[in-house]
């Protein structure tokens, strides 16, 4: 594999994190902080002037047919950024959909939607520390008659925002996926310490349901889990990236005893090890979105992955608060919303230790 960009992944990183600087600007960013929803403008100029959420779509449903490694640059530059988007919901939704069969009805109902941005979507999944235990939801599918669900998922991002939830649910027959329309659940915002990242508890009561074909269904929910893993570290990438970017430029302006703080050998050498920490996950991302593309064995990868670049994100986050001192804890700087959603982000989707505890048992230790 490669770990540099291609001419055109570079490319799409360049024209993403030019899209933010335009129509993501710190003043318009807090706009949304701790309120909910998203930024609808933005979205419109991300999925329809970039094309971000048709990605990793096949062509003939209006996508860009390009893949998890195009996935991860955007979520890098969106993790930079304090834009609240429905991305990471979106694009994972489109991942089940494409894994449960390109050909079903399903698929072709909502695929060009959500390529095109004009559908909201995301995943119910299953808190991943619970991957052994048997489902919230669960669904009934009569013969002749419409499937319905009823359960709860705990917490779901971008549940209240999202216009489709794919669930998985438990069946008579065994786990099994479905489509549900927003107006057929009650989502409960919920409060989060990550003022970016809308998060709801979602209820299912009855709610009609349209059945996701799929050959394997419970390979397709542990795919999901795993490309959500890569996916989100990716996004935590580009916040510990703009830690270390307000840590340096803090550490070169900010003079105490005649001289800038980053000539000193405490605070340089802790910009050096948030360097090594954010190049380090940043090719661990690459590397684990590269084998969701070419076939390869993600399990281990992803969880290996996902625990290493939360603990780094976290630390970064950190540092970056000691070295700039009582600013970084104010309302009006930026720091602390990053340390907020580097800290939140360490356990959406499974903690560290979760992932730690499922690549060793993948191992055989």
């Amino acid at each position: 594999m490669r770990f540099a960009l291609s001419d055109d992944q570079a490319a799409l990183r360049e024209a993403t994190a030019a899209l933010l600087a335009r129509h993501a600007s710190r003043e318009s960013a807090r706009t949304t902080l701790g309120r909910g929803g998203y930024d609808t403008e933005l979205w419109r100029r991300l999925t329809g002037e970039l094309g971000a959420a048709g990605l990793a779509i096949p062509p003939a449903f209006g996508g860009a047919g390009a893949g998890h490694v195009e996935l991860a640059v955007v979520l890098e530059e969106l993790g930079a950024s304090l834009a609240s988007t429905p991305y990471l919901g979106t694009v994972l939704a489109a991942e089940v959909l494409r894994a449960a069969g390109e050909g079903s009805a399903v698929a072709a109902r909502w695929l060009a939607g959500l390529a095109g941005g004009t559908t909201v979507a995301t995943v119910a999944l299953p808190d991943h520390a619970a991957a052994g235990a048997p489902p919230t939801v669960h669904g009934s599918v009569p013969a002749g008659g419409p499937a319905s669900l009823t359960g709860r998922v705990a917490v779901v991002v971008n549940g209240a925002e999202a216009d489709l939830l794919l669930v998985p649910a438990g069946t008579a027959e065994g786990l099994a996926w479905f489509a549900v329309e927003s107006a057929e659940v009650r989502a409960t915002p919920l409060p989060s310490l990550d003022l970016t990242r809308p998060l709801a508890r979602v209820d299912l009561d009855g709610a009609a349901a349209s059945p996701v074909p799929a050959a394997d269904p419970e390979a397709v929910l542990r795919r999901a889990r795993d490309v959500a893993a890569v996916l989100l570290a990716a996004e935590q990438v580009g916040t510990a990236r703009a830690c270390l970017d307000m840590a340096v430029a803090h550490a070169r302006t900010r003079v105490q005893f005649g001289q800038p703080i980053g000539a000193f050998q405490a605070v340089k050498h802790r910009c050096a090890d948030m360097y090594v920490a954010v190049e380090s996950s940043r090719a661990l991302v690459r590397h684990a979105a590269w084998l969701a593309d070419s076939g390869g064995d993600l399990a281990a990868a992803a969880s290996a992955t996902r625990a290493y670049v939360s603990d780094a994100t976290y630390r970064t986050a950190a540092a970056t608060l000691q070295i700039l001192g009582g600013i970084g804890y104010t309302w009006d700087h930026d720091a602390h919303v990053h340390f907020r959603r580097a800290t939140a982000a360490t356990q959406l989707l499974g903690p560290p230790a979760d992932h730690r505890d499922r690549v060793a048992t993948l191992i055989g230790l």
